[in-house]
């Protein structure tokens, strides 16, 4: 009789190997993960289908297919070349250690704020006061009326007063002073729907735990839209959900003193300019010389924002999220947005301080970014309103009208005077 094959041997006797799980790698032999910018981010890593197994995958006829390894990892490889020697064990040791640091990764992580003071152009936080203010000029020229408005003086049109009342406890009222004349009554009670629905919409997230993406359809896009599609701005103002535009050129992304890129950060939401016809002449007629690569007003080459100079910026969070996510997601992606606006401005010329908001949940938060000699600083924070009550949500849409006002205004003559040429 044959002796009884063991489970797992071939027919001659030698036991079957089991193909190594490798991930895919580029010509270089790095991890493809590991070269991009982005892979901090807080992003899930996406799962496989179902049909595919660590050992090969099954096509749509059955048929198992194994997956193919990759190349082998080492200096000196050439699949072209058969007669090539192949190196020693210690020829590739040696090579892969020389070459591990620099090649292994592409992206030093920032994890906490302070990991920014290692950048080659650092960030820097500073506490905003009136002094501050003051200093840094900009859209911190609007901080006493800011002020006004997160105390809530005259965020409530008058003609409102009566459907407030009826949609709070007699103990919510607001008091007196938050309310204001206007000469609009139309658009105010549109304004007073649109505010109690986002209200609304904000309790029920909160009450039911739901994802951010929720609370951003739900509370932040309805304010942004309400806010900046104002019939007063005649179309010149928008908003957009910009959660799929990352840092473009890799260029603009802050650089660790090591070399390294430190991530590409990105944001939810931008307030943007709409260039009429002759400023989207002169967008051309600057952007002209650039890299193909290159061709956007912005730090992204978002396609509905590479003719739209963004004027402010805001980062989104659920209630409670911790640590300093929004503030170094902010502060990666305003430090891009200087860099970019240095490249198409005289030397001479200073950058206004820019304004960017940071949303945690309810509450939200105005942050400013000022380019300075040799770093950039971020001043904040400074409370807006909070959607948890009805006067809070009137507060934050008071507070974002402040702010688009001044874009629309201040901001866009700068850019126009300084930032754009034309032919």
């Amino acid at each position: 009789m044959s002796p009884q094959k063991k489970s797992g041997q071939t027919p001659h006797g030698k036991r079957r190997q089991s193909p190594r799980k490798h991930l895919p790698t580029t010509s270089q032999g790095v991890r493809e993960h590991d070269q991009d910018e982005d892979e901090d981010v807080d992003e899930k890593t996406p799962k496989p289908p179902a049909s595919v197994h660590s050992r090969g995958r099954t096509t749509e006829l059955g048929i198992h297919d194994p997956v193919p390894l990759p190349p082998p990892i080492y200096k000196g490889y050439r699949p072209d070349n058969a007669s090539a020697a192949s190196p020693t064990r210690s020829s590739v040791t040696s090579s892969s250690q020389s070459e591990s640091l620099s090649n292994t990764r592409s992206v030093s992580p920032v994890k906490q704020f302070v990991d920014l003071d290692m950048a080659e152009r650092p960030t820097t936080f500073e506490g905003l006061n009136g002094h501050t203010a003051e200093k840094a000029g900009g859209v911190l020229g609007c901080y006493e009326d800011l002020v006004a408005v997160g105390r809530g003086f005259g965020v409530i049109p008058c003609s409102l007063k009566s459907f407030v009342e009826q949609n709070l406890h007699k103990s919510d009222w607001p008091p007196m002073h938050a309310y204001a004349t206007t000469d609009d009554a139309d658009r105010d009670r549109h304004l007073g729907d649109e505010v109690l629905r986002i209200h609304q919409n904000a309790e029920k997230c909160e009450k039911k735990g739901v994802a951010e993406v929720v609370w951003n359809s739900k509370v932040h896009e309805p304010l942004y839209e309400l806010v900046a599609e104002h019939p007063k701005y005649k179309g010149a103002m928008g908003s957009m959900n910009i959660t799929t535009a990352r840092i473009q050129p890799k260029s603009l992304a802050m650089t660790h003193v090591s070399g390294m890129k430190m991530g590409s950060k990105m944001v939810d939401f931008a307030i943007y300019m709409k260039p009429d016809k002759e400023m989207k002449n002169n967008i051309r007629y600057t952007l002209r010389g650039d890299l193909k690569e290159s061709q956007s007003v912005n730090q992204t080459m978002h396609g509905p924002l590479r003719m739209c100079p963004i004027a402010i910026s805001v980062e989104t969070k659920l209630p409670f999220s911790g640590g300093d996510t929004a503030d170094i997601q902010s502060a990666t992606w305003m430090g891009a947005g200087l860099a970019r606006i240095r490249q198409m401005l005289p030397e001479s010329e200073k950058i206004p301080t820019m304004p960017a908001l940071l949303a945690h949940g309810h509450q939200l938060h105005l942050v400013a970014f000022q380019e300075q000699d040799d770093n950039n600083v971020m001043y904040g924070r400074l409370q807006l309103g909070s959607s948890d009550t009805l006067l809070g949500t009137f507060q934050m849409a008071k507070a974002l009208e402040v702010l688009v006002d001044w874009a629309n205004m201040d901001y866009r003559a700068w850019y126009f005077d300084k930032v754009i040429r034309s032919g």
